[in-house]
């Protein structure tokens, strides 16, 4: 019983054979849907909710085409299934579950794919008659699981390894479904996941930050008399000030913002982890925010709607419509050379190391959770440095 993943539910063992597949299925289908909830509900992130249901749906697909499905009973054959899934950038079926070649090949290829139809079948059966009882105002809750359908020409996909962080998550996500449906009683039994070793990450390994001399020169020769400068010089001035993260920079809003005289006070209301967080701005950026926000919204900067963005797009095509994620970062690649909006969190960081902060208030001001996590970051920022480096180049006479 420890080597198997049992579906339960009361009365299952006096229903006929018919009757138990179906509880079977419904209860697969509840346990994706409370545990997709419970997770959007706790992160309070669409993002978060889209990679989990993503992730889960993509899985459960190279599951069915090997003709299982997340509570298949062997457990042996499930953690195989998911060690090779998340090493791979596609969603194509792992090849050791796929016989290569002709003739008895084609054969398991064609079996595994009848399988796989008949319970997308049976789960779209089941899923649709539990949205149908489900809440029908809260569309994220009903059908946070869609199918992906993949081709034949998808299945046979050469496929790369992915980063060891990325195989890690993966691993983390299915982990989680399978330990939230086991606590609920959804299933029972061992948890495949845990069978499947995880792969050592670097942590922080690409940090970099970005030469004081080159950003405060670059920042100076932003012209801000004009409006597209103005924002571009406050977005930017803001993320090196405060360290945010790009999501948390996108999602500005008139609510986060409170003036206090000549000062702003930015209140993130949720950054990651469910945080909030605070930064008031010091005179120079206060005065380079308010002047962005007067030169757009001109006399109605005090009575603007509470959902209005912050940082607001100048483009004909989308004008007044919030800056996305891209175009933020199109305009640091602009502005300061580079795409990568969290290296302006890397250089936050380490420019409050080298102002004299300690550890601790730079863990407080990132927002992490662990101290030993900062000093791992602000190490891997220090990386590259050999304070020897000049003394080595003279003992061996680099010139």
């Amino acid at each position: 019983m420890a080597n198997e993943i049992i579906v339960v539910g009361p009365g299952d063992s006096t229903r006929d054979d018919g009757s138990q597949k179906s509880n079977s299925s419904s209860k697969l289908e509840l346990a994706i849907v409370a545990w997709l909830d419970a997770k959007s509900k706790r992160s309070n992130s669409s993002k978060t909710l889209v990679a989990y249901r993503d992730t889960l749906a993509s899985f459960r697909n190279t599951l069915l085409a090997a003709g299982l499905d997340l509570d298949s009973p062997d457990i042996t054959t499930l953690a195989l299934v998911a060690q090779g899934w998340a090493g791979q950038s596609t969603t194509a079926a792992p090849s050791f579950i796929k016989e290569e070649g002709k003739g008895k090949g084609n054969e398991a290829a064609n079996s595994a794919e009848k399988k796989a139809t008949t319970g997308r079948k049976s789960r779209k059966s089941a899923s649709s008659n539990l949205a149908q009882e489900t809440d029908k105002s809260d569309a994220t809750v009903i059908q946070p699981y869609q199918e992906i359908p993949r081709t034949k020409a998808q299945q046979n996909t050469v496929v790369n390894e992915v980063s060891p962080a990325t195989y890690n998550q993966r691993l983390a996500i299915l982990s989680s479904f399978y330990g939230y449906a086991r606590r609920q009683g959804l299933l029972t039994g061992e948890n495949p996941i845990g069978r499947v070793e995880r792969r050592p990450v670097h942590l922080y390994g690409d940090a970099s930050a970005l030469s004081y001399k080159e950003v405060k020169n670059n920042l100076a020769a932003i012209d801000r008399s004009q409006p597209i400068g103005k924002r571009d010089y406050a977005l930017l001035s803001v993320a090196l000030q405060t360290g945010r993260r790009l999501s948390e920079l996108a999602s500005l809003r008139r609510s986060n913002l409170k003036f206090d005289g000549a000062s702003i006070t930015i209140h993130w209301h949720r950054t990651k982890g469910g945080k909030a967080m605070s930064d008031r701005l010091p005179q120079p950026l206060s005065r380079a925010l308010a002047e962005w926000h007067s030169s757009y919204y001109g006399n109605q900067v005090n009575s603007l709607p509470q959902d209005a963005p912050v940082w607001v797009s100048l483009s004909r095509q989308n004008k007044g419509a919030a800056l996305s994620i891209q175009t933020i970062a199109d305009i640091c690649e602009k502005r300061l050379g580079t795409s990568k909006v969290h290296s302006l969190r890397h250089t936050f960081a380490r420019a409050m190391e080298d102002a004299g902060a300690k550890v601790s208030v730079i863990q407080a001001r990132l927002g992490h959770t662990s101290l030993a996590t900062t000093g791992r970051y602000l190490a891997a920022l220090r990386q590259a440095e050999n304070e020897h480096a000049d003394a080595l180049s003279s003992l061996f006479g680099i010139e």
